[in-house]
């Protein structure tokens, strides 16, 4: 077997362990709770594929598994449920050009935090970012839970590979290094940059009519831009 035979193995049987990672995380996130018997037949995989997984994100202090209670008779199952220290996720709003807005949610979708800052004209767009930043730790530092992600809005289109978003009506965006910036300030690598059309279009498929399996959003306001989804997919450039 040759060397790119096996890395393209390798890569593959990554990506099963992967998405085998997100399903069990996913079934545990629906319902709190799960017995290993439970993810393995919601899941489709072995018991002993869920016991592999299992076992490393209890080594990690992700997962912890308790005694079920109320079952008096028998050996009594064990149920797994997220760490309790587990966590927050952060969404913060920058498409305005004179305030910035967050959210903090639970990794169970449930709101916890809701806040506007509005700029002081007196310091640059920078300066009142940083400002927003340190809002936002202190709301965290009072929750005692991990930031497991921080979904950042921007106003137009951003570039990963150079770290930048093209928009001329805030002029600091075009020396603002956006996913560096809050890599530094929350000190996680889990951060998701995403023009703000592209929540808004999910926002509104998901509340489309189930009959209906295509939508193109337009928004026309301090830009424009435009998103389509078909069939739950996103379909961007050539396609």
């Amino acid at each position: 077997m040759t060397m790119d035979a096996d890395k393209k193995q390798t890569l593959t049987v990554s990506s099963i362990r992967n998405i085998n990672v997100a399903n069990i995380m996913q079934s545990i996130l629906r319902d709190k709770t799960k017995t290993r018997s439970e993810l393995a037949k919601e899941n489709h995989i072995s018991v002993m594929t869920v016991k592999h997984i299992v076992d490393d994100l209890i080594a990690n202090d992700i997962l912890v598994e308790k005694v079920c209670e109320g079952n008096d008779v028998g050996r009594k199952p064990k149920a797994l449920q997220i760490n309790e220290k587990y966590g927050n996720i952060v969404c913060i709003n920058l498409t305005s050009v004179d305030e910035i807005s967050f959210l903090i949610y639970d990794i169970y979708e449930v709101q916890k935090e809701e806040q506007t800052l509005e700029f002081d004209t007196g310091r640059s767009y920078r300066e009142n970012l940083l400002r927003a930043v340190d809002m936002i730790k202190e709301k965290l530092a009072a929750m005692h839970t991990v930031t497991v992600g921080v979904a950042v809005f921007v106003p137009s289109a951003y570039y990963e590979d150079v770290d930048l978003v093209n928009y001329d009506l805030i002029a600091d965006f075009k020396e603002l290094h956006i996913r560096q910036l809050f890599t530094d300030a929350f000190g996680i690598s889990n951060i998701l940059i995403l023009h703000d059309v592209v929540p808004a279009a999910w926002s509104e498929y998901e509340s489309m009519d189930s009959e209906s399996d295509s939508q193109f959003y337009f928004y026309c306001g301090h830009g424009v831009g435009g998103f389509f989804i078909h069939r739950g997919t996103a379909v961007m450039g050539r396609n």
